[in-house]
């Protein structure tokens, strides 16, 4: 209680006026505004000095802030949910990637969190929990992916039903925008929300309705739920001595699977392969140890100094901190060729090892478009009631110290582009977000380090894709 006391006391001091910022804030409440006795104890004991910055608040402004709605504090969950609140607004006030107005937070936070960033939240227990199991990749539910849609017209959550689970083997499928869960309209649903209706215990069932666009008709469909274990590699295959592994998302040990799966098909092999193409297509994305660990297995260590050796870098309000370096790394190909499969929606994660190993020369990107574009940090803060703040605090960078480059919103651009294997390109991206956080401006004028692929490996690279069906646009080179 006294962490929010505080916190609060120090906001309404912030807009007030000379005359108001001299009283108690407690003295212009009305009785029927005011907080329970013991809050206001506690509050009262604990009120600072009046803030020294200049007022801005007209005395509307200052009226809204100071009187709190008396329905905010009618029971105890009410006081917890207000705890959660507060805490949110200093954790924002003192970590956030830029700085905010304690008024401008306030408006923000009383609107919605997505006016701030699409990527920031307040998540219940339940969504904090729900968030966890789908990087254990364990749970019970309907076996599909979901999205938020983006069409003003047809808003809702978007469903893409996995192979042999029951959305699919109740009749769903890709792209199919679910409209109502057991008759609760989706339309303002955020995905956390989604989840959790459509999860549920094994055989227990759950009623969608979905809107099918090719058939321009909404359809009823009754799901029964199942224990869903979604493998993060999806498959892996070997193909005239190369292979090709599907990661479905950086989940927890993913890296692990990676590599299992490259031993397997060493194995198939009877020896090296003779290269590797990785398909991160709508991948995610997920833990960034994760992300750090596989790029580990591929990047080696032969680097001219520890700052050419840094891959991944985060810029905060205040400075640029190296947090992973590539040393103690080894490259489980043996320098065979690597290729690195993105589309639109490759995200977070997925664009961080593309981005890294495009830049440091191990790799080639393919792909129809450029990834998704998302490169900002979300920090998972605990808050009392059990859930948690989802924020942002800073933007990843990628690349050997100098030489930095940014993701978020820009993406990774392909080395070689392929058609679209439905003929349709993903549209819909982090730079389409009218509040997405702006790219970094940081600047590579002092980059001392270059890295290419060495000789022959895009030429090898076109081999992989036609070994693996794929249509590349333009014509094989070599370098």
């Amino acid at each position: 209680m006294r962490y929010k006391v505080m916190v609060l006391a120090a906001l309404v001091t912030w807009v007030a006026s000379p005359a108001v910022a001299q009283q108690k804030p407690w003295e212009n409440l009305q009785p029927e505004q005011k907080f329970p006795q013991e809050v206001l104890e506690q509050w009262k004991s604990q009120t600072p000095a009046p803030a020294t910055v200049q007022p801005t608040a007209t005395p509307q402004e200052e009226s809204l802030m100071i009187k709190l709605p008396s329905s905010l504090v009618k029971t105890q969950e009410d006081i917890t949910k207000l705890e959660d609140f507060l805490r949110a607004v200093s954790l924002i006030e003192k970590a956030y990637h830029r700085e905010v107005s304690g008024k401008e937070l306030f408006e923000l936070f009383t609107k919605s969190l997505e006016k701030l960033d699409p990527h920031m939240a307040v998540l219940s227990a339940d969504d904090v929990k729900t968030f966890h199991e789908s990087l254990s990749g364990k749970f019970a539910g309907i076996g599909a992916e979901i999205s938020k849609s983006m069409d003003s017209e047809k808003s809702g959550i978007v469903a893409l039903p996995l192979p042999d689970r029951p959305a699919a083997k109740a009749g769903l499928i890709a792209k199919d925008i679910i409209v109502t869960i057991d008759k609760k309209s989706t339309a303002d649903m955020t995905l956390f929300e989604a989840t959790n209706l459509l999860k549920g215990p094994a055989d227990s069932k759950v009623d969608v309705t979905v809107w099918r666009d090719s058939e321009k008709k909404l359809l009823d469909f009754t799901i029964v739920r199942a224990e869903i274990k979604i493998p993060l590699v999806a498959s892996a295959e070997l193909k005239q001595g190369y292979g090709k592994v599907r990661l479905m998302a950086f989940g927890e040990d993913a890296s692990g699977q990676v590599r299992a799966a490259i031993t397997k098909l060493k194995k198939e092999n009877n020896g090296p392969l003779k290269g590797l193409a990785i398909d991160l297509s709508n991948n995610p994305g997920g833990l960034l140890d994760e992300a750090a660990l596989m790029l580990r297995k591929f990047l080696g260590d032969s680097y001219a100094d520890d700052k050419a050796a840094i891959i991944i870098s985060t810029e905060s309000r205040e400075r640029i901190t190296p947090i992973i370096t590539a040393r103690g790394g080894e490259d489980i190909l043996d320098g065979a060729p690597l290729v690195v499969l993105v589309n639109g929606g490759s995200a977070s994660a997925s664009e961080i090892f593309s981005g890294v190993c495009q830049l440091h020369g191990r790799c080639t990107v393919a792909g129809p478009e450029k990834s998704f574009g998302k490169g900002t940090v979300q920090t998972e803060m605990p808050l009392p009631s059990g859930g948690a703040f989802k924020m942002t605090t800073s933007q990843y960078l990628i690349g050997s110290s100098g030489c930095e480059r940014p993701v978020q919103s820009l993406g990774i651009t392909p080395d070689i582009m392929l058609k679209a294997p439905d003929g349709k390109l993903i549209t819909e991206r982090e730079a389409s977000f009218a509040n997405a956080l702006k790219t970094s401006g940081v600047s590579t004028a002092n980059c001392n380090y270059t890295f290419s692929v060495p000789a022959g490996h895009k030429a090898a690279a076109h081999e992989i894709l036609n070994t693996f069906g794929y249509q590349a646009i333009d014509p094989p080179k070599t370098n």
